[in-house]
């Protein structure tokens, strides 16, 4: 059994920017067996790589490809025999970022994927147990979209529907007709509550919040609090469906009159006031002759980049039922997108009187006794034109639920630059995503209608019910070890352990000494490394995170870079798996290009970076160190980011002690969202080599 090495180049894609003939070519020098595929996504892609891993006897692979985020649960499951993995970001950590620099991205991909085969060649095989998955499932959201993913699942396993307001429904409660037709959305979540209630494999939850989520896909353990209870709840559940939707945003801070006065309102209000059959002006109570209805407010533009999807559909809809009770009303636009059926709806209105005007509206003026002119270009005609509608009604952008991005850094959760939680894969995954066991319904992914939220739950409920049904799951036991020859005792370890998974164990004590050591708790233990930084005498050791481990990968890492006669500067990079390594691959994903000599080394804290590490890079003659890890509220390891902080200061100060420039070790705190902090330190550190010049050690 051996190493092996599996390229991915995304459907040709990446060749583009990396000569994958250069870096088989490299990798093959060192008698280690390669393959390229095209797309390592696709079962066929899966296939043939367990048809080489199989033929090539292969139990350490590494994978040079896009994030594992992406592919790392499946390969996991199809290739059994292989014992340890070491993922290369080829695609948004090269590729992507250094279009424009194809020999240097070769160069730095043969660089990345030597050091990862080094890494593998000191790995040891991890222990791992199995667990049963806990046959029920959790959905958070009780919209439209979380009460269809109920109905669904619970059939086959227990569901807790989470909601927190006091009813079931959502924003579908602020709904009149559904289109097209004439049924309420109120017939239809009645009806579908109704099924709720009757169904005794749903427990609803109204009224309450989540506080925690702890454990493992397959066993999760939730705290929750519910309005007026004194204690908090925890329960388990082997999944968890985000179906938290969409609310609509309020442009106060626009030069709209929203907020200033009460004639100026959402789509809501104007759809509530269609549902209750009183389409009044608010400041008079009497029924409008005419309504302006603006569409793109506060998206499409710096705000929020994206279209809303839906809000044409609904403002075209809206003014056909204005019509029908005899007002007159226009529609001003950017670009009207009623894709497919929706068309007719388009055509209808035109039909019934609906003037549509080509121009987005800039400003209002509010008048002392409430009324307003609104100055609107046509940009077809060329007209300017002065409006003072009875009622404007304003489309503005759709965004996520409020506490969406609190839930998603819980959760462990990407998020889009639309703030919109992201999916596994967009192209044949949108209801999965990274997080194994956690799936996504509805608008909490993007905006979109009542029929199309359903059918996306009700994908998400299929994909849970597949995940719950494999019955039995494995967990990497990645806990730290402690030489007990090494161990002095003096429980450093076990003080900033927040877990709780350290305890001090007595081996002898008399009058004079106490000798103690300490022992881990795995049950307990998160495996974040931190008790290996601090850990005086090297005792405590993170599985494959040893400092074996890492020191191995820096000199290969530099070793490797003197080898490919790399002409630039290098930076290495510490970064946290989680808010750090999600935000170089949103980095990647998003188009940045960014210096192209960072080359990345992933902990799964940044708690685990120790001063030796960093100063293991300088000592090997990187010219820069640059940590990257999460805000210190937002560590996913609690404390993990609060220690490394520590770390980079007392780093500092040693550097700045021996006379060597401190300026060339950085840091960077970013949550996934925030990929542009992570560029701006790279050309920070890059602005601080070209004046410190190269490290004395080369």
């Amino acid at each position: 059994m051996g190493i092996g090495v599996a390229l991915c180049d995304c459907g040709e894609k990446l060749a583009k920017t990396i000569d994958y003939d250069a870096v088989m070519k490299a990798i093959q020098g060192q008698n280690i067996p390669i393959i390229k595929i095209n797309n390592l996504c696709l079962d066929a892609g899966i296939d043939a790589l367990t048809k080489f891993v199989q033929s090539s006897s292969i139990d350490k692979l590494v994978v040079g490809a896009c994030t594992p985020k992406f592919i790392e649960y499946e390969l996991r499951n199809a290739l059994s025999s292989v014992e340890e993995f070491e993922f290369v970001i080829l695609r948004e950590h090269v590729a992507w970022p250094h279009k424009t620099e194809q020999e240097k991205a070769t160069k730095k991909a043969v660089i990345l994927l030597k050091t990862a085969i080094a890494a593998l060649s000191v790995k040891s095989k991890i222990d791992r147990e199995n667990y049963q998955v806990e046959q029920s499932a959790v959905i958070i959201g009780g919209g439209v979209a979380g009460i269809q993913a109920a109905l669904d699942l619970a059939s086959d396993v227990k569901v807790y529907l989470i909601e927190k307001a006091g009813e079931l429904g959502g924003n579908t409660r602020n709904l009149g007709k559904v289109f097209p037709g004439d049924l309420t959305i109120q017939d239809i979540i009645n009806n579908m509550i109704e099924e709720i209630k009757a169904n005794p494999n749903i427990t609803v939850l109204k009224n309450t919040k989540i506080t925690d989520i702890a454990g493992n896909p397959g066993s999760y353990e939730i705290t929750i609090e519910k309005l007026g209870a004194e204690e908090p709840e925890t329960f388990k559940s082997g999944a968890i469906i985000v179906a938290t939707g969409i609310e609509e945003s309020r442009p106060t801070h626009l030069n709209l009159g929203y907020g200033k006065s009460k004639d100026i309102i959402l789509q809501t209000d104007l759809s509530r006031m269609l549902r209750d059959g009183e389409v009044v002006v608010p400041s008079t109570g009497k029924k409008p002759e005419t309504v302006l209805i603006g569409n793109c407010i506060n998206c499409r533009d710096e705000n929020h980049f994206y279209c809303s999807k839906i809000c044409c559909t609904y403002s075209i809809h809206h003014a056909i039922e204005l019509a029908e009770i005899g007002v007159e009303s226009a529609i001003c636009f950017m670009d009207i997108r009623a894709p497919y059926k929706y068309e007719n709806f388009y055509r209808e209105a035109r039909e019934k009187g609906v003037s549509f005007i080509r121009g987005k509206l800039q400003s209002v003026e509010v008048g002392p006794n409430n009324e307003f002119i609104i100055p609107v270009e046509n940009t077809l005609t060329n007209e300017l034109y002065e409006l003072t509608p009875d009622l404007l009604v304003l489309s503005s952008a759709l965004i996520p639920a409020e506490g969406s991005d609190k839930l998603a850094e819980l959760l462990g959760l990407k998020t889009k630059e639309s703030c919109f939680i992201s999916d596994l894969y967009s192209k044949t995954n949108t209801s999965q995503t990274a997080q194994r066991g956690i799936f996504i319904a509805g608008a909490a992914f993007t905006p979109m209608s009542i029929q199309e939220a359903m059918s996306h739950a009700s994908s998400a409920a299929a994909k849970t019910l597949k995940f719950l049904k494999e019955g039995t799951l494995t967990r990497d036991l990645l806990v730290p070890s402690i030489d007990e020859d090494l161990c002095n005792g003096c429980a450093t370890c076990w003080e900033i352990c927040e877990f709780k998974a350290i305890t001090m164990v007595i081996k002898s004590e008399t009058e004079e000494e106490l000798v103690q050591i300490a022992s881990v708790d795995p049950t307990k233990c998160k495996g974040c490394g931190t008790c290996s930084a601090v850990c005086p005498t090297g005792a405590t050791q993170l599985a494959n995170y040893q400092r074996g481990v890492i020191f191995t990968k820096i000199e290969t890492l530099m070793n490797a870079i003197d080898e490919e006669n790399w002409a630039d500067s290098a930076i290495i990079g510490l970064t946290c798996e989680e808010c750090g390594s999600c935000g170089v691959d949103i980095a990647g994903l998003s188009g940045f290009e960014y210096p192209i000599n960072i080359f990345t080394i992933d902990v799964p804290c940044a708690g685990r970076i120790g001063v030796v590490d960093i100063l293991k890079g300088f000592v090997e003659g990187a010219d820069g160190v640059l940590v990257v890890h999460c805000p210190e509220p937002s560590c996913h390891f609690l404390f993990g980011s609060h220690n490394v902080n520590l770390m980079v200061q007392f780093t500092k100060n040693i550097l700045d002690e021996i006379g060597f420039e401190s300026s060339r070790l950085a840091h960077v705190e970013m949550v996934s969202s925030d990929p542009d902090k992570y560029v701006k330190a790279i050309e920070e550190l890059n602005e601080v080599i070209k004046k410190v010049g190269p490290n004395p050690k080369k």
